[in-house]
């Protein structure tokens, strides 16, 4: 068997993409209940020859692709073992060690260098981090400016990625600036996402109903799995509300016209961060499928600078190409080389 497995996991499905040599990426959409190398294996009757994996939450370390090795896998467990990405950084370690191919994991998340202003809080407790959706919004930037005639290297814009979670990024080049942590819930909310909630506020429900008194790990999947445009409008599926839009439910029109209006702020804050000066804003991610969410935005920030949508679907393919083509590279450093201060 020579096709590479290319995984990106969310909250609310899983996408692959399967790629042969000198062939085009094939791409697939699973439930998140789906274990993707078990069905790789039904439907290819062997294991790949490889596996590439969009990047989760590790130390920080330079942007780039790395081996998923042993010291990366225990950061995943370590840090968020609960996030989807982290935890396929995991399966995807064992089922490689298991099997003998090599695996890579591409544009960690945690691979954002915050300048010294953006790293308060507001709370000498806590500390922001430089943690995006590297994969896709990194590719997602440097393919705009290309269909634009903007050199990436040089070019200022911003990125946001609409899924699960909302991650969005200033760029200044090559080098994303400045970020939202969509881990730590910050920024707008997304599809299953709650992203930031008045503080105070929530308190006082956990209070009142007495959820405060469940496990960190209940809060946490209310906030990341029951949350966002899906509790809203009463879905559980991209499928289902792609459905109710169709038939103009008030509900998910509403939920998606809210996400819109929080994305757009959330793009000004990023715009503050490069001092009012960009040349594009893209939009990628799965609900860079909806029309209205698209609407919603552009017509709030368009603006200020040009907006281009990259499909998820064309960010799954460079995954794919990225991943296979480091499968092979001889100079390709490992996590543990490359990575900078531990996180604790």
């Amino acid at each position: 068997m020579t096709e590479v497995l290319a995984i990106d996991p969310g909250f609310s499905e899983v996408r692959v993409a399967v790629l042969a040599p000198g062939g085009e990426a094939e791409l697939h959409t699973l439930r998140p209940s789906v274990d993707p190398f078990g069905w790789f294996e039904g439907r290819y009757g062997a294991c790949p020859s490889g596996i590439v994996i969009a990047g989760g939450y590790y130390a920080p370390c330079s942007p780039g692709t790395y081996p998923i090795d042993e010291r990366m896998a225990e950061d995943a467990a370590r840090l968020a073992g609960w996030h989807p990405r982290n935890r396929m950084t995991v399966r995807a370690f064992e089922y490689c060690r298991r099997h003998g191919i090599p695996g890579v994991a591409v544009d960690p998340m945690s691979s954002v260098v915050l300048p010294e202003e953006a790293r308060f809080t507001g709370s000498t407790m806590v500390e922001r981090r430089g943690i995006y959706y590297a994969f896709p919004e990194r590719p997602a930037f440097v393919s705009a400016c290309a269909s634009l005639g903007l050199d990436p290297e040089v070019a200022r814009g911003i990125s946001a990625y609409l899924g699960d979670e909302v991650s969005v990024a200033s760029h200044h080049g090559s080098r994303a600036m400045a970020t939202g942590d969509p881990i730590a819930c910050e920024g707008p909310f997304g599809m299953t996402g709650a992203g930031t909630l008045p503080a105070t506020a929530f308190i006082d429900w956990l209070d009142e109903t007495g959820r405060g008194s469940g496990s960190g790990d209940e809060i946490r999947e209310s906030l990341k799995r029951r949350s966002g445009v899906f509790a809203y409008a009463g879905v559980t599926s991209m499928t289902e509300l792609r459905r109710e839009l169709a038939r103009e439910s008030l509900q998910a029109t509403r939920a998606v016209r809210a996400m819109a209006y929080q994305v757009s702020k959330e793009i000004g804050r990023a715009m503050a961060a490069l001092k009012g000066r960009a040349e594009v804003i893209v939009l990628t991610g799965p609900g860079a499928s909806l029309d209205l969410l698209l609407s919603g935005i552009e017509e709030r920030v368009a603006k200020w600078c040009r907006v281009a949508c990259v499909a998820q679907d064309d960010c799954m393919r460079v995954l794919a190409r990225e991943g296979s083509a480091a499968l092979t590279a001889e100079s390709l450093l490992s996590h543990s080389e490359r990575r900078g201060p531990d996180v604790v």
